[in-house]
C-alpha cells in the first residue's frame, strides 16, 4: 500500500508540470542479451530458441541526450499479454522489476506498470525489468505497449518532475515472428545497458517516516 501511495505522489506531482517532448527522445527497447552487456554487443532483438526452454527478455531504457533528459525518476509502460496472444506457445509468463527497491505499481500485461526510483537515476542506459516465460515452440512477439493512464511517460529528476515521452526503439521477436517494427527515434538504443546499482534510497525512507 505504501508503494502505491509513493508512486501516485510521484505521478501526481509530475502531472501538474508541463509535458514537453525531449529534444533527444528516451528510447525503450527489448533486448534478449541475458548477460546484460556492457560488452559492446548490439541490442539482440531476435532469438530462435529450441522448444521447451526458458526465455528471458529485458526491457531497456536509453536516455542518451542532454540534461535533464538523460536522467529519470519514473517510467510507465505496458507489454503485450504473451500467453493470451500466443496460446500454446508461451506459458508461465512473469515480469520482474530490476530496479533497486522493487518500487512499482500495476501489471505490465494488463493496463501497464509504473516503475519508480526513490532517487534520480543518472545512468544513461538501464534495464528496467525482465520478462520470463517457458517457450513451447512456434513464434511470438514481445511488444512494448502504452500504459493506459500514463502513456510513454518518463518523469525526469526536476522538482516537480517534468514529463517526457519515450520512443519505442525495437520490440522482440521469438522464433521468426514478424513483430511491430521500432520507430524512428533519432538514434538506435544504446548497447551498454546494465542494472542500476548503489542508488541511495533516502528519499523513499523520508516518504515513509
Amino acid at each position: 500500500m505504501r508503494i502505491a501511495i509513493v508512486l501516485v505522489a510521484v505521478l501526481l506531482a509530475a502531472s501538474v508540470s508541463s509535458a514537453n517532448p525531449s529534444p533527444a527522445w528516451p528510447v525503450l527497447f527489448i533486448d534478449f542479451d541475458e548477460d546484460g552487456l556492457p560488452d559492446g554487443d548490439p541490442v539482440v532483438d531476435y532469438i530462435a530458441p529450441a522448444p521447451y526452454t526458458n526465455i528471458s527478455a529485458y526491457v531497456g531504457l536509453s536516455c542518451t541526450g542532454t540534461t535533464p533528459y538523460d536522467t529519470f525518476s519514473a517510467v510507465s509502460f505496458g507489454l503485450n499479454d504473451i500467453a493470451a496472444e500466443y496460446p500454446g506457445m508461451a506459458v508461465l509468463v512473469t515480469f520482474e522489476n530490476l530496479m533497486p527497491g522493487d518500487l512499482s505499481v500495476g501489471d505490465p500485461f494488463d493496463g501497464g506498470i509504473t516503475i519508480a526510483t526513490g532517487d534520480c537515476v543518472t545512468t544513461s542506459c538501464v534495464f528496467l525489468g525482465r520478462v520470463d516465460f517457458f517457450y513451447l515452440g512456434g513464434w511470438c512477439c514481445i511488444e512494448i505497449r502504452d500504459h493506459t493512464d500514463y502513456p510513454r511517460w518518463v518523469v525526469d529528476c526536476q522538482d516537480p518532475g517534468q514529463v517526457h515521452y519515450y520512443c519505442v526503439g525495437n520490440n522482440g521477436s521469438v522464433g521468426g515472428a514478424t513483430c511491430a517494427p521500432g520507430e524512428d527515434c533519432g538514434f538506435y538504443p544504446c548497447d551498454n545497458a546494465s542494472p542500476v546499482e548503489d542508488i541511495s534510497w533516502g528519499a523513499i525512507k523520508a516518504l515513509y517516516y
